[in-house]
């Protein structure tokens, strides 16, 4: 029995390429000759396509435009916490008030270095992390591609986002490469990486993040298997990173567990035991008692337990860059943290305003929005989660797999000690890297509790799950060598198979390069179906098309100034569409929010816009009385009161501007909010003075501003973007408000003149709804009508090879359900026209599959 359980101690032999004479090669080694020439070619080619593919997502650009307005301010204003363009925005302070209100601690170090050193080292305000960015975004686009103010020709964000993916991906490729992966795996999951993020890569601050979270990775990687000096490297990334996202946090915390692990690692077996127990299981009481006894915290102690089982017996296994390199690392993240402070113009706010939106009382409220729910909340519809799903379970399954394979191996000393394999010297199992596996399981974590960080849970998980595969590919092929022929080995892969596998390679790159190169031609290049003017690569990646581009040249023409309701993400471009202060950068038309959310408002800023543009508890009031009538709409007596609280809101914060994009009022899946600026059209306060497909302005007429705008309709001193604009507006305002059948008669051909200009809906809308309301007009509309039907059947195909056909297709179908209504009993054009409707919504669904990536 003795001699048993000695002989289970021996273990199998190192694990050898077949055709190396030399001494057992490491597994983080390059494997020669197996991917040069052409097959490196086809891995670059591969991997290049599936970077432009994750750079071809739709996803519309908010923050991009907040970036614009802001990088703008900082160009001409300098990097200060004054902010320009809101009425409700954070002050800059502190202010001696502000101290006050401090802990005494904060007040005695206040009295002691002064007010001004406060001032500088710990700024109150608008606190933007992103002010590079901004920056870099701003002076990226020439002002020429935006010089008339209703377009925007430059698609340089666009060459942006490409480059610093491609950095992205060429990281996480060498990092597979480091950890000893085959190079095709390596293409392989560095293709993944890129593609399981696809859905939430847009153009804005975040991109850097991404990027920075590869070459981090890739650095402390090369610091581990290369030379210790590496990690020196985060110095300068830390103090790049904190200028352009605040992310970079994202460095700092993964360094505890990098250096902690490390720590473990360098010392002897009870040291080990010992610093890891006093640590991590108080840790753990901290956690329960402030999280109970959760899912996470028993699946977190469960981790727990197995980092000490393999701390203690499998301590010589762990990879360890010694206790020389964990001084090295703990001096570069000490320097890095200096510099992080030093180095940024918020200084030491900088570091506490991102715990202040991490994990203050507040931080919850702002993760409303969607793209911080859950990765895997299926309903959420920004992104898609289920290229994660799809990691998340290989991850698993390469763990288990790896797992089983490595105690299989540990235990067949019995065959290898009958057989005397050759090269039977102790068995060497890959070492693990376990801090790279426990970085690689946070960030997957922070992925599953917010989607907005798969991204970085797929460039920090794919190079763990290659690594784990590589391995046990690698294991299984030496056991079944020393099974067949007595060899503890590698074999080499045969040279049929290792052509296949190129071939296949090939095959795919040409495969997806045809097939993605065409579908980026139809979408990005083709004509463009939703405007005639606004097309190009960004416009069309962003959905910037639905801008408000001529509703801000009309509020720059006539110069607007004061303060306005706004939807809160097309805040950012509303700012940027005016025109500043030369001196101080503020815009005249102050914003009531936007999309900066914690950097520049306070929580109850953003209650107090969810209350007003939810309607309040009279909307909410008025929707439960309709579902107890069982009624799809409120009644105008209830649109009435609902206006009147309305008007009675935006009074007392002195707004007289309120603009909200056609979202929202043509949106009645929106329920409260777009019952409740449909409200606005019902209160004789207020007066639609803008519209178009795209946005609708109203101004409250009790203000001289507002009534000079809305009385300068009909004197003609109200500016309007282009003839379109002003037909339409005029055709809306004559049909609405005069009385006259002679001007009504003009209002009508008003409208003919706009939709003759641009065809739209909006000019189709006011002909068919407001016009018709009028009898002595109907035979008029009907003739236009039948006539732009027509003209769409006979042009269809010629048109569907121009931009914004979808404003004809869109116009046609509006007109055929018009026609349709005025040909009851006649069943011959009941049918045509039911088959113009047909055939308009089949075109519709086809742009919307066909233009959308």
């Amino acid at each position: 029995m003795a001699k048993k359980i000695k002989h289970r101690k021996k273990r199998l032999p190192p694990i050898q390429e077949e055709n190396d004479s030399a001494p057992p090669i490491e597994l983080n080694e390059n494997v020669k000759g197996a991917f040069s020439g052409w097959p490196m070619i086809i891995g670059w080619l591969a991997m290049l396509i599936f970077t432009f593919h994750a750079c071809t997502h739709m996803v519309a650009a908010g923050d991009t435009w907040v970036a614009m307005a802001c990088g703008r301010h900082f160009v001409n204003h300098g990097v200060d916490t004054v902010e320009p363009f809101s009425a409700n925005s954070h002050k800059a302070g502190p202010t001696e008030e502000e101290i006050k209100t401090w802990p005494g601690w904060a007040q005695w170090i206040t009295s002691k270095v002064g007010l001004k050193t406060v001032k500088k080292w710990h700024p109150t305000g608008w606190i933007n992390q992103n002010w590079l960015t901004h920056v870099i975004f701003y002076s990226l686009v020439p002002k020429s591609s935006y010089a008339d103010g209703v377009s925007f020709s430059s698609n340089a964000l666009v060459y942006w986002k490409l480059a610093v993916y491609i950095i992205a991906i060429i990281c996480v490729y060498f990092t597979c490469r480091q950890l000893g992966v085959n190079p095709a795996l390596a293409v392989v999951f560095s293709c993944f990486a890129l593609f399981i993020g696809r859905s939430f890569l847009d153009i804005r601050p975040a991109g850097f993040s991404n990027m920075l979270v590869a070459v981090f990775l890739f650095v402390l990687v090369l610091a581990t298997y290369r030379n210790i000096l590496f990690i020196w490297l985060i110095v300068p990334i830390a103090v790049f990173w904190c200028n352009v996202h605040g992310g970079y946090i994202y460095a700092f915390i993964m360094l505890i567990p990098f250096i902690g692990l490390h720590l473990l690692t360098s010392c002897n077996k009870k040291w080990t035991a010992i610093l890891y127990n006093i640590t991590a299981w108080p840790f753990l009481l901290i956690v329960l008692s402030h999280a109970g006894l959760t899912i996470p915290t028993i699946l977190f102690t469960i981790l727990l337990i197995v980092l000490d089982f393999v701390l203690i017996f499998y301590k010589n296994n762990l990879v360890s860059i010694g206790f020389r390199g964990v001084c090295h690392t703990v001096a570069a993240s000490v320097i890095a943290f200096i510099a992080v402070i030093i180095f940024n113009p918020f200084h030491l706010t900088n570091l506490t305003h991102t715990f202040v939106i991490s994990v203050s009382k507040n931080a919850e409220r702002w993760r409303d929005i969607h793209e911080w729910h859950p990765a895997f909340d299926w309903k959420n519809p920004v992104g898609t989660a289920v290229p994660f799903l799809i990691l998340y379970i290989i991850i698993w399954l390469a763990f288990a797999i790896w797992c089983f394979v490595h105690f299989r191996t540990s235990n067949i000393a019995d065959q290898s000690s009958k057989r005397r394999a050759k090269n039977s010297e102790k068995y060497q199992w890959p070492k693990i890297d376990l801090p790279l596996m426990l970085i690689a399981s946070l960030t997957i974590y922070m992925a599953i509790r917010s989607r907005r960080f798969i991204p970085i849970a797929a460039i920090a998980g794919c190079p763990v799950a290659a690594m784990l595969i590589d391995q046990i590919v690698r294991a299984i092929s030496a056991m079944y060598n020393f099974y067949k022929n007595n060899k503890m080995v590698v074999p080499s892969m045969p040279d049929n198979l290792r052509v296949s596998f190129i071939v296949a390679g090939a095959f795919a790159v040409l495969l997806f390069g045809t097939w993605w190169g065409l579908k980026f031609k139809n979408v990005y290049l083709d004509p463009w179906p939703n405007d005639s003017k606004l097309n190009t690569v960004f416009i069309r990646m962003t959905a910037s098309d639905a801008k408000p581009f001529y509703a801000m040249k009309f509020i720059r023409d006539n110069k607007l100034a004061g303060k306005m309701f706004n939807y809160w993400t097309e805040g950012g471009f509303i700012a940027w569409g005016q025109v500043p202060d030369p001196n101080t950068g503020k815009t005249p038309l102050q914003l009531f929010m936007d999309g900066r959310a914690q950097a520049a408002y306070d929580r109850k800023t953003f209650d107090e816009w969810s209350r007003i543009i939810a309607g309040g508890p009279v909307t909410y009031q008025k929707l439960l009385e309709a579902r107890a009538r069982k009624q799809s709409d409120l009644s105008t007596e209830d649109y009435i009161e609902i206006g009147d609280w309305l008007d009675k809101q935006l009074k007392s914060h002195d707004v007289w501007v309120v603009m909200m994009p056609s979202g929202v009022y043509n949106d009645p899946d929106r329920t409260a909010s777009y019952h409740t600026m449909r409200s606005l059209e019902y209160n004789a306060n207020w007066r639609l003075v803008f519209f178009n497909d795209r946005q609708k302005l109203f101004v409250d007429i009790n203000t001289p501003q507002g009534l000079k705008l809305f009385e300068g309709i009909f004197r003609g001193t109200t500016l309007y973007p282009d003839d379109f604009h002003k037909n339409l507006n005029r055709a809306h305002s004559w049909l609405l408000y005069l009385n006259n059948p002679e001007q009504r008669k003009e209002g009508l051909d008003f409208a003919f003149e706009a939709f003759n200009e641009n065809p739209s809906p909006a000019a189709m809308l006011e002909i068919m709804v407001n016009a018709a309301n009028y009898t002595e007009l109907r035979d008029d509309i009907k003739n236009f009508c039948e006539g732009f039907v027509n003209r769409f059947e006979e042009n269809k195909a010629k048109w569907s090879k121009l931009d914004g056909f979808r404003l004809n297709v869109d116009s046609a179908r509006l007109a055929s359900i018009y026609l349709e209504r005025l040909s009851r009993g006649n069943r011959d054009l009941e049918s045509f026209y039911a088959n113009v409707q047909s055939e308009c919504l089949g075109e519709l669904k086809k742009i919307n599959e066909e233009k959308r990536w």
